[in-house]
């Protein structure tokens, strides 16, 4: 996972990868919605295994994974957002890509044990998310 945040106040643990096909096509040939699954299966063992394990000492501004855990080991809920930045026009090249709804689908199959409502968005659909999305324009 690219990103993984804690809501203290909502205690949600958000798991957010991000992938930008817009200019460099998808070369793997795993199923993206199955390397989602993989990348979640592995944070969550990471931030498991940290918090049981990791005694190293945070230092101003860089929290270890074992605190960051611990921190929220209270959590109610765990959201999983693919941010994918898909191409203008689909192609071959791009497996597992093609079609946005049959991702999300895919996706939240996938996810199901984790998160049943796992997201897929882009730019135009992160408006409702609660962090902004920014870069350089396509």
């Amino acid at each position: 996972m690219d990103f993984i945040a804690y809501d203290p106040h909502q205690f949600i643990l958000w798991l957010i990868e991000i992938k930008d096909y817009r200019f460099f096509p998808r070369t793997k040939l795993v199923d993206l919605a199955d390397e989602i699954a993989s990348k979640t299966r592995d944070a969550l063992a990471m931030l498991l295994t940290a918090g049981v394990r990791d005694n190293a000492v945070s230092t101003p501004g860089h929290l270890q994974a074992g605190e960051f855990w611990n921190g929220a080991r209270g959590l109610m809920s765990i959201r999983v957002v693919l941010h994918c930045e898909l191409p203008p026009s689909p192609s071959k090249l791009f497996p597992g890509v093609k079609d946005a709804a049959n991702l999300q689908t895919t996706l939240r199959q996938r996810l199901r044990v984790v998160d049943p409502r796992a997201l897929f968005t882009n730019r135009e659909l992160a408006h409702f998310l609660p962090w902004t999305v920014a870069g350089a324009p396509p």
